[in-house]
């Protein structure tokens, strides 16, 4: 019978078996390390994703409240175009000049800025109010028309709704 060599008292196979069991054991702490790493830079990565949604937001907000401030001050420009250009019309002043029409602002916004920055409500409100001084320029600059008070006054109260939303949105 031959006998099985043997160092410190362990045959060949049974050291096979230790040095595996050694080097599963160094490979489960790597994997365990990197685990650990892999956990920590996902946190890092979660962290830094919600500090640029912040951020993004904010920048969201405070472009929103921009052109909400630009609009309403053109709001107020053309709210006082057109009550002058009614007092025109009913005979309160002498002054009357179809460039006071042509002076009302239109294309106050882009439609992609209207998409992005306002929700459906607010794009509404503001459409009404815009569309209004837009089609009120084309038909009535260069003609007057029997039907234009009633436009005017319909114009004016889409503007006016507009200035009580945006004044009321801004805190003014």
């Amino acid at each position: 019978m031959a006998s099985e060599v043997t160092y410190w008292g362990l045959s060949i196979s049974n050291w096979i078996s230790v040095a595996g069991v050694m080097v599963t054991a160094i490979f489960s702490f790597l994997l365990w390390r990197a685990t650990i790493q892999t956990n920590d830079v996902a946190k890092a990565s979660y962290k830094l994703s919600e500090t640029i949604a912040k951020t993004q937001k904010s920048v969201q907000s405070a472009l929103h409240n921009e052109l909400l401030e630009n609009m309403l001050q053109q709001a107020e420009i053309a709210k006082n175009i057109l009550l002058q250009v009614k007092d025109t019309y009913t005979g309160k002043t002498s002054f009357f000049s179809r460039g006071a029409i042509r002076k009302l602002p239109i294309n106050v916004i882009t439609k992609e800025e209207l998409a992005e920055y306002f929700n459906d409500e607010e794009r509404k409100i503001i459409k009404d109010a815009f569309d209004g001084i837009e089609e009120y320029v084309s038909r009535y600059s260069e003609r007057y028309s029997a039907k234009a008070m009633d436009d005017l006054d319909d114009c004016v109260s889409s503007i006016e709704v507009f200035i009580h939303y945006a004044s009321k949105e801004l805190d003014c």
